[in-house]
């Protein structure tokens, strides 16, 4: 079935804050999905449909279904070869391989200990970082080991988004986004500007404000506001300098350039 795109997109980008950028429109994809999950390093796309867990990797397409946990509330495609998806009703983790086979389990209720973890992603050797809603604290587990390390002092308010790399953790709460690094420190605190969302790629932010974006490059604070026009942002995805958007019927994807003065 052919697809045909009925709108234009116009995007505008201007100095803000010390910096311009614009995007370069690469191209666009159909998808037909529920839910745009993003592309990996690899440029495999992620998605899911009425459950299932999708990777297209060119003219491959592989899935993966748990009939015991249903559909995962997070999931997360920082390493291609171990993908985490959170389950939060069942308090559980499933790392998957590159294939999506079942690579490892985690149920944090077997645990003598009892965590109430509302947050799970992928980190460094091995470890996940996780955070416990009961003690408010962000954790990382080492699923080798079997053992947690606490990350930080109770943050007070609700932790509405984590985003992570192998090194550092971001959480976001109605007030604060906050950044941890693997060793525990706390290394820089932001202000939430009525951010309803924001994602990561290498150390680079994206923030979700309605309509609008906001890029904070990498060891910056400079933030860049892009402003969109005439496309729905259902879902978005950055991998290092590539934007896609995914709108409910296309994946939208830009290249982020840093326009010389």
């Amino acid at each position: 079935m052919k697809h045909h795109v009925s709108f234009v997109v116009f995007f505008m980008a201007f100095l803000a804050y010390g910096q311009n950028y614009r995007l370069d429109k690469i191209g666009v994809i159909p998808l037909k999905s529920d839910r745009f999950i993003g592309v990996d390093s690899y440029g495999s796309y992620y998605y899911l449909d009425d459950g299932v867990f999708y990777k297209r990797m060119r003219d491959q397409l592989y899935n993966y279904y748990n009939v015991q946990l249903g559909t995962p509330t997070d999931i997360d495609i920082l390493d291609p070869l171990g993908i985490t998806l959170f389950y939060r009703d069942y308090n559980t983790v499933v790392q998957l391989d590159n294939t999506l086979n079942e690579s490892n389990l985690v149920n944090f209720n077997s645990f003598n200990v009892f965590r109430e973890v509302i947050h799970a992603t992928t980190a460094i050797n091995k470890n996940l970082w996780v955070f416990d809603q009961i003690n408010q604290q962000l954790e990382t587990f080492n699923y080798q080991t079997q053992r947690f390390l606490a990350i930080n002092n109770p943050i007070q308010d609700p932790v509405l988004v984590q985003r992570s790399n192998y090194n550092f953790c971001w959480l976001l709460t109605e007030k604060t986004l906050y950044q941890f690094n693997i060793y525990g420190s706390l290394v820089t605190t932001l202000p939430n500007e009525e951010y309803d969302n924001f994602i990561q790629s290498n150390g680079r932010l994206l923030f979700k404000k309605g309509a609008h974006l906001h890029y904070l490059p990498k060891n910056s604070l400079d933030l860049t506001k892009l402003p969109l026009v005439e496309i729905e942002v259902q879902q978005l995805s950055l991998s290092g300098e590539s934007l896609y958007i995914y709108d409910g019927e296309f994946v939208h994807h830009f290249a982020i350039i840093l326009t010389k003065p």
